[in-house]
């Protein structure tokens, strides 16, 4: 970490170049005494990335930045935040302590914060940042957070890890075990310093997959910031062998949806072909990832369109912790005279569920333009008929 960074001068040029191509800086500037352009060309790129997600740091004065593949790694302000919600306590330690985004909200809950981070500088860099921030309640170590563990007597309220998917693993679909450090293999020590331990775990993990793995699941919270999903956050019980009880969450500005139901449990679902006048329903992506689709037909009282669709329709409208549509039109795929009839050449949202062909390759069959207030899904009903239904938000 170099320290020289934060001359005055320094942070002066970064402020005034957060508009600036970072390259270009290095070509056309030859830096500070004893600060290369290259550095301060990172902390620009850095610092301009976060103006959104860390709003706190962004707007603080004398903040250090690690590189940006740190910064993708960190957790936003907003996913944060909602671990606060889940954990309080005396203390807890966060043994994958990276920029120190979680550790710095976590401090909010509980008197006594304790952070490990392996790495050296990026160690140093969230120690000088939680100092700039006046967060005076968090214990810093710079080393794995697991030996601390293991060389360590106290016991703590919770225990927070957030693992990294290994170099090595690759696919969008894979599994805890691809990640480091191994949490599975880890649990006892875990639990014989805590009867509470939170992961932050990628959405791309299965679901299912992961229950089975951990045990002791107690609760899952899946995050979805303006419907992108975010996080899985387990919270892991002592041989808690219970329901398991989800809330999916989508945070859209100030406000956020929230949805919950039980792990495993059933529910009746109604199928049918939706009409025009009708209110067509898409769930949230944190619902999809939570897989919970019989339940929102029977919780909402509405028809799927077909058992893999994930559509839903009702003639009434309604709230809904999604996307809702008045249909317009509705017609057979197999008609596809009238199909180019409508879509050739026009501007329409695009989405498929459950269909044969993929948003691209509909957009190039039928050289539609993206946007505009036309919202057009391609999708098949329970017996397998392929539809088009053409609608507008409601």
């Amino acid at each position: 970490m170099n320290t020289k960074l934060l001359n005055k001068d320094i942070q002066e040029f970064i402020n005034a170049h957060l508009d600036s191509n970072p390259y270009d800086l290095t070509l056309k500037h030859r830096g500070f005494n004893g600060v290369s352009m290259s550095e301060i060309a990172e902390q620009i790129d850095s610092k301009r990335r976060i103006k959104d997600k860390l709003p706190t740091w962004f707007k603080a004065d004398s903040i250090l930045y690690p590189n940006k593949s740190r910064l993708q790694q960190s957790s936003s302000e907003i996913t944060a935040r909602h671990k606060c919600e889940l954990v309080s306590g005396t203390s807890i330690i966060d043994i994958t302590g990276g920029f120190g985004v979680d550790c710095f909200y976590l401090a909010k809950s509980f008197k006594d914060v304790y952070y490990c981070e392996q790495e050296e500088e990026l160690h140093n860099v969230a120690v000088h940042n939680f100092e700039v921030l006046k967060a005076k309640n968090i214990k810093a170590f710079n080393d794995d957070g697991l030996d601390v563990l293991k060389n360590s007597k106290m016991h703590f309220n919770w225990i927070y890890a957030d693992p990294s998917r290994r170099h090595e693993s690759k696919g969008k679909v894979f599994f805890i075990e691809d990640c480091k450090p191994d949490v599975i293999e880890h649990l006892d020590l875990f639990f014989n310093h805590s009867e509470k331990v939170l992961l932050k775990l990628s959405p791309m993990l299965d679901l299912s997959r992961t229950i089975k793995d951990l045990g002791h699941v107690k609760r899952i919270d899946i995050v979805a910031v303006n419907n992108e999903l975010k996080e899985l956050l387990f919270v892991l019980e002592k041989d808690y062998i219970n329901q398991i009880m989800v809330n999916c969450f989508n945070y859209k500005g100030e406000q956020k949806s929230k949805y919950e139901f039980e792990w495993g449990s059933d529910s009746s679902v109604s199928y049918g072909v939706p009409e025009v006048g009708d209110f067509l329903y898409e769930p949230n992506v944190a619902i999809l990832k939570g897989g919970a689709f019989k339940h929102l037909s029977h919780d909402f009282e509405l028809n799927k369109v077909g058992l893999n669709s994930h559509l839903y329709f009702s003639n009434r409208k309604k709230e809904f912790p999604g996307r809702r549509f008045l249909i317009k039109d509705i017609q057979s795929y197999s008609n596809k005279s009238d199909l180019k009839q409508k879509l050739r050449n026009s501007q329409a949202n695009i989405s498929t569920r459950n269909f044969l062909l993929t948003v691209e390759v509909i957009r190039k069959k039928y050289k539609i333009k993206d946007g505009g207030d036309r919202y057009v899904f391609f999708t098949a009903d329970q017996v397998g008929n392929k539809l088009v239904i053409y609608c507008k938000k409601a």
